[in-house]
């Protein structure tokens, strides 16, 4: 089953389809499923014993003010799910990468404040 999975940050409805044609020529026309990441509410993953869904939670739909609490959850998750420590360093560094904090937020910075 074809799924695409948009994790950017954009605001806007992505297509469930893909098509090629030429001004003479309809080529082809592929129908997919698709997930938006920013419009999934994050608290509803948070009960999951899923490291994917837990690595996702920093690409859905959260406020700036819930960032911490989104961080705290996902420190949760990943304590729960008793991974060996290279998995859970894995699912970790794909989690920071798109949810980082601040220093007022208690996160550390690495250049992006």
């Amino acid at each position: 089953m074809p799924i695409a999975i948009f994790a950017h940050n954009l605001k806007r409805n992505e297509r469930n389809q893909f098509t090629v044609t030429f001004p003479f020529f309809h080529v082809l026309t592929f129908d997919f499923l698709k997930v938006e990441l920013n419009k999934i509410n994050w608290r509803d993953y948070i009960q999951s014993n899923n490291p994917v869904a837990a690595a996702l939670l920093s690409k859905m739909g959260y406020s700036e003010k819930e960032k911490v609490q989104v961080k705290k959850e996902f420190l949760r998750m990943l304590v729960k799910m008793e991974l060996n420590p290279a998995k859970a360093e894995l699912i970790n560094g794909f989690f920071e990468t798109y949810l980082f904090l601040n220093k007022r937020q208690g996160g550390t910075t690495h250049g992006r404040d």
